[in-house]
């Protein structure tokens, strides 16, 4: 994983202007294409997300200010910026109805290169700051609802304790009486069973709302890794799956404490091995299951990315969106495991770290976990 580069789309039915444009584009170290079709524009804008769209309002084969209105109904380009660029419609009327319609800015030619670069660079920014600043209110919003769960189920945990236990206690009582052939002792050990999972369940909502232990210092973390996958291949050799490691043999030490990431790793891989059970046919094709790391940035800082890959059912772009969110699950009722991936994503978080996952529906889902690169402590030179 290198740093991002933003990607950029430049339309323009003009061949020489779509020329010289991506070229200046591509001068400044962006990722560029370009078209010169407002439909082909959408098709693009779909599969490649870029973070900035150049359009021309005056296209061939669509009105480019129409194009930006269905581009900006687009759920998943919401955060992508639509910059519009004319040298025909520049009249102040004219800018303030396409800004209007939708644009996120407008730029009328001719422009000198210099300026449409800088004047590129400016949106950029303004896109990366207000990205960062909804993910900051994303998660201020998440520690308040999981605090408030949290107290919520401390107090509705205590009036169930008592209860509970005298339901298992009785139930044991009645397991050391019973034939242990018989349904009643079966039936007993299920009692047991599902009221120690209530427990479990309401400890684990107890502890949204609090730190996972201390934020660690990871030194060895190809060996923690390499661990794991010796761990877990027993339990995957049960289903008939395969983990693949590809994790090189040094990289930097992290900041994530080392339990905390042994938690996290074996349930994104557990979550990524029901995936593929789901599947209607499973065969060998689709029954590799990969662990990754390699460094790579966080925006401007520098990390190491865990990735655990599948090729099973996939998430869907209005399910990616709930995927944290406590208790939700595609699963059925055999294999949910209540908190899940909301208890993995905040012991990432509470640990410096960031979990992004990519899915593409029926081919493949991706969970990224990105750890902060420990910071080398400064150096202080005495006077």
């Amino acid at each position: 994983m290198e740093q991002s580069i933003p990607k950029i789309l430049v339309v323009d039915d003009e061949e020489y202007l779509l020329l010289l444009t991506s070229q200046l584009m591509e001068s400044a170290s962006y990722e560029v294409r370009s078209t010169s079709s407002g439909k082909e524009c959408i098709d693009i804008c779909r599969q490649w997300q870029p973070e900035l769209v150049l359009l021309d309002v005056w296209l061939e084969d669509e009105d480019g200010v129409q194009v930006c209105r269905e581009l900006k109904r687009i759920p998943e380009l919401e955060t992508m910026m639509v910059v519009l660029i004319s040298g025909r419609c520049t009249s102040s009327d004219q800018q303030a109805e396409g800004l209007r319609l939708g644009g996120d800015g407008y730029i009328a030619r001719p422009i000198q290169s210099r300026e449409l670069l800088a004047r590129i660079q400016a949106y950029l920014r303004i896109q990366t700051a207000g990205r960062e600043r909804r993910a900051l209110e994303n998660r201020l919003q998440e520690k308040l609802r999981l605090e408030a769960l949290g107290t919520l189920a401390g107090g509705i945990g205590h009036e169930i304790a008592n209860p509970l236990s005298g339901i298992i206690g009785f139930a044991q009582l009645i397991e050391d009486v019973a034939d242990e052939e018989s349904d009643i002792a079966s039936y007993a050990v299920s009692i047991t069973r599902e009221c120690r999972r209530i427990e479990a369940t309401i400890n684990s909502i107890r502890t949204l709302g609090q730190v996972h232990g201390s934020v660690g210092k990871l030194d060895e973390l190809p060996t923690l890794l390499n661990h794991l996958a010796t761990l877990v291949q027993a339990m995957l050799n049960e289903r008939g799956h395969i983990l693949l490691v590809e994790v090189p043999d040094a990289l930097p030490a992290v900041q994530f404490a080392a339990e905390q990431l042994e938690y996290v790793v074996v349930q994104l891989i557990t979550n990524a091995s029901h995936a593929i059970v789901s599947l209607p046919d499973h065969g060998v094709t689709n029954n590799v299951i990969k662990l990754s790391a390699c460094e790579g940035w966080d925006g401007d800082a520098p990390c190491v990315r865990l990735t655990v890959e599948d090729h099973g059912t996939g998430i869907a772009a209005d399910v990616r969106k709930r995927i944290f969110e406590p208790f939700f699950t595609t699963k059925n009722c055999t294999q949910a495991e209540g908190l899940g991936l909301s208890a993995v994503r905040q012991i990432v978080l509470q640990q410096g770290g960031d979990l992004k996952v990519e899915s593409e529906v029926g081919l493949f889902t991706k969970f990224h976990v990105d750890l902060p690169v420990l910071k080398e402590p400064e150096t202080v030179v005495a006077d």
